[in-house]
């Protein structure tokens, strides 16, 4: 038996996709043409709430349930399988940012007033990291970077060698703009992720 509570959360929630299913399936086929998702595709997503679904609910997201998070994906791809795959990374990277990262960070990512967009990407290739003042140094090329056109910051990974010791894994988080996008998704299906590479050379992370 679903709690009501979660009961109405659902209901909620698909019909935010409903509401925009009629743009969703509009930009089909213009995602593909582009090899990336529209702008209005995009902008559909973020009025509807839906990138908020894994952010803690603290931070005024929904932090739904893994059930209903599949069942919200599995509903917009069924009007658009690209925008379905990109908002599955867009949320879930939010979520995992906006749980972990501090004070200072969640100011700089969600102070802009609309929810963000932000993408992840390395297909498990970290990225190297160099100490300095302040912070470190991020350099490294990385993989499958879905939606990473729409996306104003990237998660990615990063190992910290140190003398007599195992490499340290970080998670890092550098606005977009910083970074190198690589054209190199020529694909057959799903063309509309823009899944391409990226880099990041000696990039500072406070």
């Amino acid at each position: 038996m679903i709690a009501p509570a979660v009961a109405l959360e659902r209901a909620d929630l698909l019909r935010r996709v409903d509401a925009i299913a009629e743009v969703l399936e509009a930009d089909a086929d213009l995602g593909d043409d582009l090899g990336r998702l529209p702008a209005t595709t995009v902008d559909a997503l973020r009025s509807a709430g839906l990138l908020s679904l894994k952010v803690p609910r603290g931070l005024g997201g929904f932090e739904a349930e893994p059930a209903l998070q599949y069942e919200v994906f599995e509903r917009v791809a069924y009007h658009n399988i690209a925008a379905g795959w990109c908002l599955f990374i867009y949320a879930d990277t939010l979520g995992m940012i906006t749980a972990r990262i501090g004070d200072a960070g969640l100011a700089a990512i969600l102070g802009g007033g609309d929810t963000p967009v932000t993408c992840g990407g390395g297909g498990l290739r970290p990225g190297t990291l160099e100490p300095t003042e302040g912070g470190m140094l991020l350099s490294g090329r990385f993989r499958y970077g879905s939606g990473i056109h729409a996306a104003q910051w990237v998660l990615m990974s990063g190992l910290l060698a140190g003398e007599g010791r195992r490499p340290q894994a970080f998670n890092c988080v550098l606005s977009k703009d910083a970074l190198t996008v690589h054209d190199t998704w020529n694909v057959h299906g799903l063309k509309a992720t823009g899944s391409h590479d990226f880099s990041a050379d000696r990039l500072f992370v406070p």
